[in-house]
């Protein structure tokens, strides 16, 4: 049986929330929000890890995340720097942002052998949809599709502006997407393309991509190309490449099929700073209805002794 690998994107700077959010405490023993979504992962079948970090975190990860995890499952670190990109490029003066999440599913592309599936470390997706999206991976054989766990985007939004992927479902699979900016408007949401091109409303249990998604390995060739692209074209200090754009590519072009699922579980995340009080009152209501052990990994540890 192949592998099955989640790839945890942590290398962002978190400009909004004002400090390195992915290691921010929430649980009652100091973990982070990776470390369920880890939990969650192993409980579903995950058997590789794959943490893509900015090289100066490596310490801290390795210290935190590493030593309660590596006993259980196959861990890997994979460093998003800004100068990995080709020697023809010239990285713009001042440039510090790295290259966006593109670049940093790139990073982690040598370690990954088979299908894979994507999350942000700073956000919070559930344990039903982790088993969704390994049953998916194990069980779908066709290299063209892939799958989103989506979410009602009313349930992911506060009043402060955020970044979403908004999509267009049709007989369960995604038709379209934008990446846009989406702020709260009464009982609807406006939107604004990235691009600025397209303005819209939409309802609050509209779907919505979260960034966590389930790809066969063929996925990596096509954004290798996307950001060749990105790379040799003008470059500012701010400008990224993303994961969606080529899916979007690839999707109004019928290359590939993405099924659409939306997720019944709680999504949470940490946007900006007064995020976190929110999010550690969140976990903690899951402890007390025992969704997770105080202890987090100690069901693991169970498991482990009795096999």
């Amino acid at each position: 049986m192949q592998e099955l690998t989640l790839v945890i994107l942590a290398a962002g700077m978190a400009s909004r929330f004002g400090s390195d959010k992915q290691i921010e405490a929430v649980g009652p023993n100091n973990e982070y929000l990776i470390d369920y979504s880890i939990h969650d992962a192993i409980k579903a079948g995950f058997d590789k890890i794959i943490i893509v970090i900015r090289p100066e975190h490596y310490e801290i990860f390795n210290n935190t995340v590493g030593k309660r995890i590596n006993s259980k499952v196959n861990l890997i670190y994979a460093f998003q720097k800004l100068d990995d990109i080709p020697k023809d490029v010239k990285i713009p003066e001042g440039r510090t942002k790295l290259w966006g999440t593109a670049h940093a599913l790139l990073a982690a592309a040598p370690f990954i052998n088979g299908n894979f599936a994507i999350i942000n470390a700073d956000d919070f997706y559930g344990k039903k949809s982790f088993q969704v999206l390994a049953d998916f991976l194990k069980n779908n054989t066709n290299p063209n599709e892939y799958i989103s766990i989506n979410y009602e985007i009313g349930k992911t939004i506060s009043n402060n502006p955020v970044k979403r992927g908004i999509c267009q479902v049709k007989d369960n699979y995604i038709v379209d997407l934008d990446e846009c900016l989406v702020t709260l408007n009464k009982n609807k949401v406006h939107c604004q393309t990235l691009d600025n091109k397209k303005e819209f409303d939409i309802n609050l249990n509209h779907p919505v991509m979260m960034n966590m998604f389930g790809f066969k390995r063929n996925y990596l060739d096509y954004l290798q190309e996307e950001f060749n692209k990105f790379i040799h074209n003008s470059l500012d200090l701010t400008c990224e490449s993303l994961i969606n754009k080529p899916l979007k590519e690839l999707i109004l072009n019928h290359q590939v099929k993405m099924f659409a699922k939306m997720s019944n579980e709680e999504y949470f995340g940490m946007t900006y700073k007064p995020d976190l009080k929110d999010v550690k009152q969140k976990i903690l209501e899951k402890i007390n209805n025992g969704v997770y052990k105080e202890n987090l990994w100690e069901d693991l540890n169970e498991n482990k002794t009795k096999n």
